[in-house]
């Protein structure tokens, strides 16, 4: 490499260093300043505009084209900001016919987009969670997977990942650091030590193969994002940064799970969320339906209190079909108690909630 592409390289990492942390400030700044007040802010301006198309989103009429798939509800982590620990609850793992039952309806009324993102758990617990995927990448299904990675070295996995054809992973991480990644994650330094060289694995092979797969780690850290940026230059993960083959997320703010965590759970620069002061309209999440490894129909797909199986499950697909649970009368009575201001126990302390901003059309058998 001669001295000219030598300094061309040089500034262009530091350049793209640079306009990465720059923009990471600024959501930081966002997150502190604006963020609180943001649904609040949102509620007044479209007041006037949403009332007049939330009725006939009540109607049944329009649900959105993703769907959320929860593989299991085991986990092998016990994190410190989230609710799994605190539940004793059955252990479920989903049965492919349920998973086909479940895809198959679901692109009769127009999906296209496959969350396969365990409320409780762990994707990768389930043994046949790629014999899954394969199946919906079939059906020209768009998927996106979260896990916290644990299991990603064992078997391969992170080759699985690539080659069944998975378009987005999610990795939540603690932090690259093998005790803190420990003390977040609830788990042992070595069980932390080989997940965070399953990461490197994976963007290896990712690398290698030239797959279009979108990598995102998204750290739930005690330290600040400097911090972790700064372990990330000094680590064998600078090189996949710099090459783009992984995207950074980080959080410092988190829900309390309907009431459960509460602040002296966290670590370092973790903080809760505040509960948003006007609630207008239903939570967001209300849309985002969720098939439970048993084949109930939940409502919310990201947060529970004493269990999924609450009053937000709306149905069975084992007994039902997709469109007759999610047109019943029982999910329209939650989403029109909730304009009336009667909103169910398991949402009423819940920090997570979310403006609803995107509505897409089903259609109807």
């Amino acid at each position: 490499m001669n001295l000219k592409n030598f300094w061309h390289n040089f500034l262009e990492n530091k350049i793209n260093l640079f306009i990465l942390k720059y923009l990471l400030f600024l959501k930081r700044l966002y997150y502190q300043v604006l963020s609180p007040f943001k649904y609040d802010i949102r509620t007044i301006i479209n007041y006037y505009i949403l009332r007049r198309k939330i009725k006939p989103i009540l109607q049944g009429r329009k649900f959105p084209e993703f769907l959320t798939v929860i593989p299991t509800n085991i986990c092998n982590a016990n994190c410190v900001f989230c609710v799994y620990r605190l539940l004793d609850h059955k252990k479920e793992i989903m049965q492919f016919e349920t998973f086909k039952k479940v895809v198959d309806e679901f692109i009769v009324l127009g999906g296209k987009h496959l969350e396969l993102s365990p409320t409780l758990g762990d994707v990768l617990i389930n043994k046949t969670f790629f014999s899954l995927v394969r199946y919906a990448k079939k059906k020209g299904v768009y998927i996106r997977m979260f896990t916290n990675g644990i299991l990603l070295k064992k078997n391969e996995n992170y080759k699985e990942v690539v080659n069944s054809g998975i378009d987005d992973i999610v990795i939540s991480t603690g932090d690259l650091i093998p005790k803190l990644e420990a003390e977040i994650l609830g788990i042992s330094q070595k069980l932390a030590s080989q997940k965070i060289e399953g990461l490197l694995k994976l963007l290896e092979y990712k690398e290698k193969t030239k797959s279009n797969i979108k990598i995102t780690i998204a750290f739930r850290a005690k330290r600040s994002f400097k911090d972790i940026l700064a372990t990330i230059k000094n680590s064998k993960f600078k090189r996949f940064l710099d090459k783009r083959v992984f995207k950074v997320d980080y959080a410092f703010r988190y829900d309390n799970w309907c009431g459960r965590i509460l602040k002296k759970d966290l670590l370092g620069v973790m903080r809760l969320r505040r509960r948003p002061i006007l609630r207008k309209y239903p939570c967001s999440s209300l849309w985002n339906i969720s098939v439970l490894a048993n084949g109930d129909l939940r409502l919310c797909g990201c947060r529970v209190k004493e269990t999924e199986h609450d009053e937000l499950v709306i149905g069975n697909v084992l007994t039902e079909s997709l469109s007759e649970i999610i047109n019943n009368k029982l999910g329209q009575k939650i989403l029109s108690d909730w304009m009336v201001g009667e909103i169910i126990e398991t949402c009423e302390d819940c920090r997570r909630y979310g403006f609803p901003k995107y509505f897409k059309k089903f259609k109807r058998n």
